[in-house]
C-alpha cells in the first residue's frame, strides 16, 4: 500500500497459531548515529483458556533488526520462567536490568520501559529494534510454545514515534512510544549489603531483597548464607527497598538510588518473630498431696514480677505468652513456706504438668510449769530456766513470784530443759517439743545443796556444824 512519502510504511507479520505483529518503520535520514532516547511498551494481555488460566507468565524484550537479543525489559514468572520457551530461547534467561516479578494471577494490562541501553548499560545504535512480548498459561512439552507471543517494530533515531498495531485475539491496546532524546543517557546505579537479625546482628540467609516502584517490583535477589545482597544495572530513581523472610517482621525502607551511584554496606536489620511459651501446673501440700487453692504463682526476672497468677480450687494454673527466657519461679500462699526455682522456657515451648510442693509452716510449741522447792514444795522465784540444743542456749526465762515460767513459740525439736537457782542442785532433763505443741504443768523440783561450815567454834573446840543455804 502506498502513502504519502511522509509516513512510513507498515508490514504486519503473522506466525502460525501464534499471534504476531510486526511493525515497520524507515530510518529517519541523516539521524545520530545513537541518539538517547526512551521506549514505553503498553498492552493487555487476554486469556486464551490455558491449563492454568488465569495464571500466566510472561516477558518482554528487545531484539534488533537481525533479531539479536538486546534486553530483556519485563518478566513475571518465578519457577515457571522455564516455560517461556520463546524468550528463553533468544535471550538464554539473561533478565539482567529487568524489572522481574511473581507469576500473575490475572490478564490485565503490562507496561514496560527502554532507556535504549544494552545489557551493559552501553547506548545502542540507532535503526530498527523490535519489541517482543511472550505470555503463557500452560507448561511447555516437547520444546514447543506453551502460550502466545507478539512481536512489533520500531525505528529508533532522533524523532518522536507511536506505533499502535492492531487488536489480535491475545493482544490488544499495544502500544509503543518512542521518545527521543537529546540528553546523555543516565548511568545504571548499584545496591549492595547484608540482611543482618536485630540484636545479635547475626546473618540471615535466603532473605528476599526487592526494588519497588509504582507498587510493581523492578528488582528481585536473594541473601546469600553470609546475609549478603547485591543489584546491578538499577534504573537510577527512588525505590522502596523491601526484605522479608519467613520468621522475620518485613523491613521496608525509602531509597534514593542516584546517576551512577555505587551503594554499598547498606544493612537491613530485620527482628525475630519471637513465639511465646506458655506454663502451666498444680500446687500442692507437701506430703499430703493435697491441693492448695489462692497460690500465688509469679515468674520473676531481674528482681520484677514479670508474669503473675493464682491457683484456682483445684490447685491449678497457667500463664501463657510468656517471652522465652529464663525465670524465677515463685509459688507462696499463706501457712505455706514459700518455694522458688530458676525456670528457662524457650520459644514455642508448652511448659505442663509443672508441680510445685509447698511445706505446711508448723506453728511453734509451747512450754509452761513451775520451779519449786523439793523439800518444801514451795515456788522458787527468780530461778533461770533455759532450752538448751548442744550446749547452746536457745531459750531463757526467769520464774515469776509463783516460781511459774513460760517459753511460747518455739520451734519443734529436742532440747535440754535445764533449771538453775543459787543454792539449789541444777535440773537437766531431755524434752522434745512437736510443732503446734503445748506442753503445760512441766513442774520441776529443785534440790537444796548442803554447805559444809568450816568455822571453829569457840567451844568445844574443833566441832563442824552442817547447814543449809536456808
Amino acid at each position: 500500500m502506498k502513502r504519502d512519502s511522509h509516513l512510513r510504511s507498515v508490514t504486519i507479520l503473522a506466525a502460525m497459531a501464534c499471534a504476531i505483529l510486526a511493525f515497520r518503520y524507515s530510518q529517519v535520514p541523516n539521524s545520530p548515529a545513537a541518539a538517547s532516547g526512551t521506549l514505553s511498551v503498553t498492552l493487555t494481555t487476554v486469556s486464551y483458556g490455558g491449563n492454568y488460566a488465569d495464571k500466566n507468565i510472561g516477558a518482554i524484550w528487545i531484539a534488533d533488526a537481525q533479531d539479536k537479543f538486546v534486553k530483556t525489559l519485563k518478566v513475571w514468572a518465578n519457577k515457571r520462567i522455564k516455560h517461556l520457551v520463546k524468550w528463553n530461547a533468544a535471550s538464554g534467561g539473561d533478565d539482567t536490568d529487568a524489572v522481574t516479578g511473581a507469576t500473575e494471577r490475572s490478564h490485565g494490562q503490562r507496561t514496560a520501559e527502554w532507556n535504549c541501553t544494552d545489557v551493559n548499560g552501553t547506548l545502542v545504535a540507532d535503526g530498527v529494534y523490535r519489541v517482543y512480548v511472550e505470555f503463557t498459561e500452560d507448561n511447555s512439552s516437547g520444546g514447543g510454545p506453551a502460550g502466545k507471543w507478539l512481536v512489533a517494530e520500531f525505528t529508533k533515531g532522533a524523532s518522536d514515534q507511536t506505533v499502535r498495531p492492531g487488536d489480535t485475539a491475545n493482544f490488544q491496546n499495544v502500544e509503543l512510544v518512542f521518545t527521543a532524546g537529546g540528553g546523555t543517557v543516565q548511568q545504571p546505579a548499584t545496591l549492595s549489603g547484608t540482611v543482618v537479625e536485630d540484636g545479635s546482628n547475626a546473618a540471615i540467609a535466603g532473605a528476599t531483597v526487592q526494588l519497588v516502584s509504582g507498587g510493581q517490583v523492578q528488582y528481585n535477589t536473594t541473601s546469600n548464607a553470609s546475609g549478603a545482597f547485591s543489584i546491578s544495572n538499577i534504573t537510577p530513581g527512588s525505590y522502596t527497598l523491601a526484605v522479608s523472610q519467613s520468621g522475620y517482621t518485613p523491613s521496608s525502607e525509602t531509597l534514593t538510588l542516584n546517576d551512577g551511584q555505587s551503594l554499598t554496606g547498606k544493612q537491613v536489620n530485620l527482628t525475630k518473630i519471637i513465639v511465646n511459651a506458655s506454663l502451666s501446673g498444680s500446687v500442692l501440700e507437701n506430703g499430703s498431696n493435697a491441693a492448695i487453692a489462692g497460690a500465688t504463682v509469679q515468674l520473676t526476672s531481674g528482681g520484677q514480677v514479670q508474669y503473675s497468677t493464682s491457683t484456682n480450687a483445684s490447685g491449678t494454673f497457667s500463664i501463657s505468652n510468656i517471652t522465652p527466657a529464663t525465670y524465677t519461679l515463685a509459688v507462696s500462699q499463706s501457712g505455706y513456706v514459700p518455694a522458688s526455682e530458676t525456670l528457662t522456657l524457650n520459644a514455642g515451648q508448652s511448659l505442663t504438668g509443672k508441680t510445685v510442693l509447698l511445706d505446711k509452716v508448723v506453728g511453734g510449741a509451747t512450754l509452761s510449769g513451775q520451779i519449786l522447792d523439793a523439800v518444801a514444795g514451795t515456788p522458787l522465784a527468780n530461778a533461770v530456766v533455759r532450752l538448751q540444743q548442744n550446749g547452746q542456749i536457745m531459750y531463757e526465762v526467769s520464774t515469776d513470784s509463783n516460781g511459774g515460767y513460760q517459753f511460747a513459740n518455739v520451734q519443734p525439736g529436742s532440747y535440754s530443759l535445764v533449771a538453775t537457782k543459787s543454792g539449789f542442785s541444777i535440773w537437766n532433763e531431755a524434752i522434745t517439743l512437736a510443732g503446734g505443741q503445748t506442753v503445760a504443768n512441766k513442774n520441776v523440783s529443785l534440790a537444796r545443796v548442803a554447805v559444809a561450815d568450816t568455822t571453829a567454834p569457840s567451844s568445844p573446840a574443833n566441832v563442824r556444824v552442817s547447814r543449809s543455804l536456808f
